[in-house]
């Protein structure tokens, strides 16, 4: 079996895509992460996703993963579907979102709890019937990644 080995999105959005997916190949990487900079490589558009798709066949990578905006800041149901198309026509099965800011005022904590547990009701069949799974995260100590694990919590636990 061979190894595939991804790289997250800790990469320098100064460097071109059309540079930067090259690059992480010629490190040994099979998989990246697609930051959720749009800006940076244009994914939500058409002809940004397929400039990335020519660029990751000529190196034989693909992409693991694309992180979306948070959870908390989808504006609508076409938003979501703009991710969700984007990762389908990327051949990605699996969208990141932050549950919420890294930093709020732990007072904030329930409601913004109660948000993300109902987003993610709201959305789940979406994600379910265009064949995408969901990341939830945050990695800074405290209240925002409490949100993230009590909200997994009582999905996993309630649906």
């Amino acid at each position: 079996m061979d190894n595939a080995i991804s790289i997250t999105t800790s990469v320098d959005y100064s460097i071109p895509i059309d540079v930067m997916i090259p690059l992480l190949h010629s490190f040994g990487f099979s998989y990246f992460s697609l930051g959720g900079q749009e800006k940076h490589s244009r994914f939500l558009s058409k002809d940004g996703r397929d400039c990335i798709k020519r660029i990751m066949e000529s190196v034989g990578m693909q992409i693991d993963t694309i992180h979306c905006p948070r959870l908390d800041q989808i504006q609508n149901i076409e938003q979501l579907r703009e991710y969700i198309t984007a990762a389908n026509e990327l051949s990605v099965k699996t969208l990141v979102f932050h549950g919420g800011p890294f930093n709020f005022n732990e007072k904030e904590q329930y409601e913004r709890e109660k948000k993300l547990i109902s987003n993610c009701k709201e959305y789940g069949s979406i994600f379910e019937d265009n064949g995408i799974q969901v990341a939830l995260e945050n990695v800074m100590p405290g209240a925002a990644t409490e949100i993230i694990l009590n909200s997994v919590f009582v999905l996993m636990s309630h649906g």
